[in-house]
């Protein structure tokens, strides 16, 4: 996660927001979880993410397992760098259609 992403923390806890924050690879499948699992099993409702950490994911084709749910998951943010269109069709096609992809750059 690049700088930018940090800036968002402060303001998230002075609102009350839990906030889960993974130290560890998105690219590393861990306890049978990646990291679309991780985000169903703790019930994310935002993701902040890089567009190169997307593109490497698309790369190595990890998507969701069939028991993630993502009901609960509300907006994708992807910021740190300019967003390609590719990233935001690759969260809508492999995560969830309806979903909220938006930039923060």
């Amino acid at each position: 996660m690049g700088w930018a992403v940090w800036c968002w923390f402060l303001p998230c806890l002075t609102l009350g927001v839990k906030l889960f924050l993974y130290s560890g690879s998105n690219f590393i499948v861990k306890y049978g979880l990646n990291c679309f699992d991780r985000l169903a099993k703790y019930k994310a409702t935002w993701w902040f993410v890089e567009p190169g950490t997307l593109d490497h994911i698309e790369k190595l084709n990890i998507v969701p397992s069939s028991f993630s749910n993502f009901d609960h998951l509300k907006a994708v943010c992807i910021c740190g760098s300019p967003v390609k269109v590719q990233n935001i069709r690759y969260i809508q096609d492999k995560v969830k259609k309806d979903l909220f992809v938006g930039s923060l750059y």
